[in-house]
Order: C-alpha cells, then structure tokens, then sequence
C-alpha cells in the first residue's frame, strides 16, 4: 500500500503504534522476570503518548493532508508482527527488538519524506530515537 498522501502517512503510524501497545500489554502479561515486565509498561505507556502525539500532529496540520504529495513510501516495506505467544523473556524481546527496528525505520524515512513539515519530521525524528533507545535497553535483557 502507498503511503503517497500525508493522511496516509500519519493514519499508518497511529495504527502502527496502537498496534504495537497491544503487542507490549501482552509482553507484559508473559514476561516472567519483574524487570522485563516493568520495563515493558513503561513502553505501553510511551505508547500512549506517542498516538496521542501523533492525533495530534495530524489534526493540527490537516490542511497539510491535501497538498503536498509524497512518493515512494510504502506500507508493505514495515511489517510489524504484533502477536506474542511466548512466555520466554529472551524471545519476547528479541521479538520487540524486530518490532521497534521496523519502527525505527519507518520514523526515519517518515521524517525525510515529511521534511515539508518542519514539526511532523522533528517529531518523527524524535520518535525513531526513541526506537534506538528501546532497542539498545532491549539488548541488555539478552
């Protein structure tokens, strides 16, 4: 699926993202090891405040939606798989490391396909730090 308008663009990271807050409240209920588990309610929480940013952004530049096409982003090329079955910590976070570089990938390229917009690609930048953040915290528990 193209990603060609800034609706599309903003409509595929909220879902992206609520998505992966439901992924995190089942690691939560399958981490065994107390420090996985809070660590995954502060992403769920992190989570949160990231759609509600992204709602947000969205709604403030909504005049935005119409104007400017965007090329060459595509939806197919951020698969995210949000469902856990595993009880092994170890696995549960290697699962989220893939969840959060997919993320990470599609904020960065966000960001360089949004540079028309100053905040939304600010904004975006921020939130693939973010990613690198979790990934890097991700790694300790291996």
């Amino acid at each position: 699926m193209a990603l060609g308008t800034f609706g599309a663009v903003m409509q595929f990271a909220i879902d992206n993202e609520a998505g992966t807050m439901g992924l995190y409240e089942q690691a939560v209920r399958l981490s065994s090891s107390k420090k996985v588990k809070a660590f995954f309610a502060d992403l769920v929480e992190q989570l949160s405040k990231r759609v509600d940013t992204l709602e947000r952004i969205r709604r403030e530049n909504i005049t935005e939606m119409i104007l400017e096409p965007i090329t060459d982003f595509y939806a197919d090329e951020y698969p995210l798989k949000l469902e856990m079955n595993e009880n092994d910590d170890r696995v549960v976070c290697e699962s989220a490391i893939i969840v959060e570089e997919t993320r990470m990938k599609f904020f960065r390229y966000g960001a360089q396909k949004l540079e028309f917009l100053i905040e939304v690609a600010d904004a975006f930048e921020r939130m693939a730090d973010e990613n690198q953040e979790n990934i890097d915290s991700l790694r300790s528990f291996l």
